[in-house]
C-alpha cells in the first residue's frame, strides 16, 4: 500500500484540524500516512530537509491547495514565511517540471469549494479530490489503496550495452576477479549496482578506477567522476557530477543549491540508460559529502536502476542496515603476490625479455605493492627504452 504525505499551509487552526482529521480517516482505512503534526517540537535536521525528504521518500504526495498554498507554490508568498510548505511546494514544481507532467505522485485536495480557484497551474491538469463532497473521501481511499508502491522510475526498463565481442584487455596486472564483476555490473548483469571498493594506500585503486572509466567509455557509457582529496564541498562535487552529466540532465544554473541536488537525483530516477559515477579518495570527504552520499544519494539508486556508482578508498561507508544495502557489493584491492601476474604485464607493456628471477625478487621486495611495484617497472622500462634508443 502507498505511503502519503499530506503538503499544506498552515493557514489557520481550522486547517490544520481539517487536515489532520484527513489523515485520521485514512489510517482508519490502514493507509499509512505522514504529516507534520506528529512531530511533536520538530524534527531534528529541521523543517525545510524534512519536507523535502516526505515528498521524494513517500509514494503518494496530497496537495491541499488554498490561496496561501498557492502563493507559496508560485513564489509569491514572502521570505522567510512558511519555510516548510515553500519547501515543500518548490520541489514539487521541480519534480513536475523535469517528468515533462507526467507522474503518479501528485494529486490535488480540496477541503472547501471555494478554494478551487487557487490551485496552481501546473497542477490543474491533475485530478483533485473534492473532500467537501460525501463521495470524495471514498474515491480518494480506492486511489490510494489501489495504486501499487512503485514509481515509474522503477519501472522503466533501463537499455544496458551488451558485453563487447572481443575480449577487454585491462591495462593492470591480474585484478581479474574484479574487473570480471565490474563486466557484468556496467552490462547489467548482476543486482549489485553500488560496489564498494576498499583498498589501502598505494594500492591501485585509483588506476582501477580510470580503467573503469575507459571500459564504460568502450561500452558508450556516460560517466562522471568524483574525487574527495582535499575535502571539497558538497556544491562543488555535484556541479561537477552536473557538468559531466549535462547531456543526460535538465539543469538550471539560476537554482538553489537544495535544488540542484534535489534535481539531479530525480533526473537520475527518469534516465531508460546505463550511468557510471565512480567517487575516488572516500576517506577524506567531508562530513557533508558523506552524509549526502550516504542518507540522500546512495538510498535513492533503487529508483534510478541505470545508475552505477563505484566508491574506492581506504575506509568505506558500513553498509549493515543501510536501506541500499542490497544493492550494495564490497570488493578489497590486495597485495599482487604472484610475480607470474608482473611477468605477463610486463611482457604485455612490450618487454619481453624480463627475467623471471628478477621479477621474483622485485615482487618479493615490494610485497606485491601495487603502486610501488609498477612505478619500478615504469621506470626500468623507461631507462631500457632509453638505453636502447641511444644504442
Amino acid at each position: 500500500m502507498a505511503k502519503v504525505f499530506i503538503s499544506y499551509s498552515q493557514d489557520s487552526d481550522l486547517h490544520k484540524r481539517r487536515v489532520y482529521d484527513l489523515a485520521v480517516k485514512l489510517r482508519s482505512h490502514h493507509v499509512e500516512v505522514v504529516i507534520d503534526q506528529d512531530i511533536l517540537g520538530g524534527p531534528d535536521e529541521g523543517w525545510d530537509l524534512w519536507c523535502e525528504t516526505q515528498v521524494l521518500n513517500t509514494d503518494k504526495v496530497l496537495i491541499a491547495c488554498t490561496e496561501r498554498y498557492c502563493a507559496r507554490y508560485e513564489g509569491r508568498e514572502a521570505p522567510g514565511v512558511g519555510l516548510g510548505s515553500t519547501a515543500e511546494a518548490r520541489l514539487i514544481h521541480r519534480i513536475i517540471h523535469n517528468t515533462a507532467g507526467i507522474t503518479p505522485k501528485f494529486r490535488v485536495i480540496l477541503f472547501q469549494e471555494s478554494d478551487t480557484p487557487h490551485v496552481p497551474i501546473t497542477l490543474q491538469t491533475y485530478h483533485r479530490f473534492p473532500l467537501y463532497q460525501p463521495s470524495a473521501l471514498a474515491e480518494l481511499v480506492a486511489w490510494l489503496t489501489a495504486s501499487p508502491s512503485i514509481t515509474a522510475a522503477q519501472t522503466r526498463p533501463i537499455l544496458w550495452p551488451p558485453p563487447l565481442a572481443v575480449p577487454y584487455t585491462w591495462d593492470m596486472a591480474d585484478r581479474q576477479s574484479i574487473t570480471e564483476r565490474l563486466e557484468q555490473v556496467l552490462t547489467g548483469r548482476s543486482p549489485k549496482r553500488i560496489l564498494l571498493l576498499s583498498a589501502a594506500s598505494n594500492s591501485g585503486k585509483t588506476h582501477l578506477l580510470a580503467e573503469l572509466r575507459a571500459y564504460a567509455k568502450r561500452l558508450n557509457i556516460p560517466h562522471a567522476s568524483l574525487d574527495c582529496k582535499g575535502e571539497p564541498l558538497l556544491d562543488e562535487l555535484i556541479s561537477l557530477l552536473a557538468l559531466d552529466l549535462q547531456k543526460l540532465l535538465i539543469t538550471e544554473r539560476s537554482a538553489s543549491a537544495a535544488d540542484r541536488r534535489i534535481s539531479l537525483i530525480n533526473n537520475l530516477q527518469h534516465l531508460n540508460q546505463a550511468v557510471l559515477i565512480t567517487v575516488d579518495t572516500y576517506e577524506q570527504a567531508s562530513a557533508p559529502v558523506k552524509n549526502w552520499i550516504e542518507t540522500q544519494f546512495l538510498p535513492r539508486l533503487d529508483g534510478a536502476s541505470g545508475v552505477v556508482a563505484v566508491l574506492a578508498g581506504q575506509q568505506m561507508p558500513a553498509r549493515a542496515k543501510q536501506l541500499w544495502a542490497g544493492l550494495a557489493e564490497e570488493m578489497n584491492l590486495e597485495s599482487i603476490s604472484d610475480p607470474s601476474d608482473w611477468l605477463e604485464y610486463a611482457r604485455r607493456k612490450g618487454h619481453p625479455n624480463v627475467d623471471p628471477q628478477f621479477m621474483a625478487g622485485l615482487t618479493f621486495a615490494t610485497k606485491g605493492n601495487p603502486g610501488q611495484l609498477s612505478a619500478l617497472l615504469e621506470n626500468m622500462m623507461t631507462g631500457l627504452r632509453e638505453a636502447g634508443a641511444s644504442a
